[in-house]
């Protein structure tokens, strides 16, 4: 993640963020973010071949990962602490993780 501070910067006047000094807290907002983002790829990849063809082999498979990173984000959430940003990226990862889930129910 890059960031414009004061201080030392390169060339486009961005700190590169050193990932050693990361706190727990920013790890898990940037996993649930990685985990978020790559689960929106499979499921929109899913949706495809399903709209192509419900009885596609290769369905079982990203259904498999589709709910294997529902499963993963929905936990990552639930460390979340308390708070209005909190609760809406709960229900972000909730609706998403649903969609996954109506989704493999199709096949």
């Amino acid at each position: 993640m890059r960031r414009r501070r004061e201080g030392p910067q390169d060339r486009d006047g961005f700190v590169q963020e050193n990932p050693y000094t990361r706190t727990p807290r920013q790890e898990l907002y940037l996993e649930i973010a990685r985990v978020e983002r790559t689960l929106r790829d499979a499921v929109d990849d899913l949706r495809a071949r399903l709209r192509n063809d419900v009885d596609d082999a290769e369905c079982v498979p990203r259904i498999a990962r589709c709910l294997t990173l529902s499963t993963q984000l929905l936990g990552a959430v639930d460390l979340l602490g308390p708070g209005e940003d909190e609760d809406a990226t709960r229900a972000a990862a909730r609706g998403l993780a649903d969609l996954a889930y109506r989704l493999a129910q199709r096949r």
